[in-house]
């Protein structure tokens, strides 16, 4: 729904007044920093390339690949520091991506799909046999900590 082509997404506004990072919409040229919340805004698909975001305006087709444009670039650039999260979504995007994260070294995390308001997503990637574990988004968070 946050990627809709002609509306802006207001899930920054959202996930601020759940975290404490700070949510950044991602603009061009932005430098990774560890401790904030990057988000891809509407009608763009973003990239990662030498640690620099670099956000694209998305191309005409009707299905929407942002996220396996994102993780794909993720796995190119982190290759095994790569660590993805796949939440609460419908679709499969999200499941080539994840794959190359796999194949990179990377590790890629999925939320329980009994704890996801849109299966679709999550279902794809375990499908696939991606997930290097499956858990509730809080068990996600702290595993995420944990890890890093």
């Amino acid at each position: 729904m946050h990627l809709v082509r002609d509306r802006r997404s207001a899930l920054d506004d959202i996930l601020s007044k759940h975290v404490l990072l700070p949510v950044i919409r991602a603009e061009y040229g932005m430098v990774l920093q560890a401790g904030k919340i990057y988000l891809i805004v509407e009608n763009t698909t973003l990239t990662v390339e030498d640690g620099l975001l670099k956000v694209k305006e998305r191309d005409s087709l009707p299905i929407n690949s942002s996220v396996n444009i994102l993780f794909n670039s993720l796995a190119d650039d982190f290759r095994e520091k790569a660590i993805v999260i796949i939440l609460s979504g419908g679709g499969d995007d999200g499941l080539k991506g994840a794959e190359k994260i796999e194949e990179m070294g990377g590790m890629v995390l999925v939320q329980d799909p009994f704890s996801a308001e849109v299966t679709g997503m999550p279902y794809s990637v375990i499908r696939g046999n991606h997930a290097a574990a499956i858990l509730k988004p809080a068990a996600l968070a702290r595993l995420i900590n944990n890890l890093v």
